[in-house]
């Protein structure tokens, strides 16, 4: 497995065709057979990769699950650019609090 961190990475190494905006939009993963996925199936063949996520993989790879687990991602999507605010927030509000996030 090879992660691209692909904010800053050269556009050359970026998988056609494409851009950087499209993968920094959404979750992709291209598979050994060369094939790039992205969302759900992206994930659930993600989680079929890693051990303690087998099972999760296994699950999701059925058409009925992953299509679920597609419509969920798309939701969670929308609301990204909200839920970064809160939590880029709440660190700057936390940074100089050492009980902050305590019980």
């Amino acid at each position: 497995m090879r992660w691209i961190e692909v904010a800053t990475a050269p556009a050359e190494i970026l998988p056609e065709p494409l851009t950087r905006d499209q993968v920094l939009a959404r979750f992709h993963l291209q598979d050994r057979h060369g094939r790039i996925v992205s969302g759900a199936e992206a994930f659930a063949i993600l989680w079929s990769a890693l051990p303690a996520f087998r099972f999760l993989g296994w699950v999701f790879r059925r058409p009925f699950m992953t299509a679920i687990l597609e419509r969920l991602y798309v939701s969670f999507l929308k609301h990204r650019p909200r839920i970064s605010r809160i939590i880029s927030g709440r660190r700057s509000i936390c940074a100089g609090d050492a009980q902050c996030g305590s019980p």
